[in-house]
């Protein structure tokens, strides 16, 4: 009985051992599939768009070729169904607005006296409107987004704040995404976030 109880347990140990030798095999699997993925990705011709944030205005420049959008950082939105929609987006938001007050509210996402976003769902749809616009039918590659603040950056950015601009590169589509919250960025500087690594952009990778 004692060699039957001994047994039972060698065998579970061996396939405990071929268990934890799967999934260490799978795990480095995924991680070189990862960092192919990132080699092919940084391959790929990307677009980098350099986002100026102002409380009440959102600018938009392409690297490179010139291309820019800028204009009032509101949207005109449907206000009677459950499911909000967007109307019209920049300045004529306010004209759309003005026209129909009872159907369409204005809604301005970066506009708040102790936050750079003070509607996420509504900036994240203004953010991916803009890249349309300033894109066009050029856009063939999800392109690199730097995000710059110009505004309510006193003591430096929440942890929220940070995790809240990762998450409108996200939304809008971007295939990877940038802090700024230095000085003006030259195009000369810009062009290292096509292969910039850190959430927290770094003149150091330029």
């Amino acid at each position: 009985m004692r060699w039957i109880f001994s047994s039972v347990v060698l065998h579970d140990s061996s396939v405990s051992c071929r268990k934890s030798y799967a999934s260490d095999l799978l795990d480095a699997i995924w991680v070189l599939l990862v960092s192919l993925g990132d080699f092919l990705l940084d391959l790929l011709p990307h677009d980098v768009i350099y986002v100026r944030m102002r409380r009440r205005e959102l600018h938009l420049r392409v690297v490179g070729d010139g291309r820019e959008w800028r204009d009032v950082a509101a949207l005109a939105i449907t206000k009677l169904n459950e499911r909000r929609r967007v109307i019209a987006v920049g300045q004529s938001a306010g004209e759309a607005v003005s026209l129909d007050p009872d159907a369409l509210e204005l809604v301005e996402p970066l506009n708040h006296p102790r936050s750079i976003i003070s509607d996420f769902e509504a900036a994240g749809e203004l953010l991916t409107q803009a890249i349309r616009r300033v894109m066009g039918r050029r856009q063939f590659f999800n392109p690199v987004l730097v995000m710059h603040p110009l505004e309510m950056l006193e003591g430096g950015l929440t942890k929220v704040e940070h995790r809240a601009l990762l998450e409108l590169v996200e939304h809008a589509g971007a295939c990877r995404g940038c802090i700024w919250t230095g000085r003006e960025l030259t195009s000369e500087e810009l062009g290292a976030a096509r292969k910039c690594k850190t959430e927290l952009f770094s003149l150091d990778d330029s």
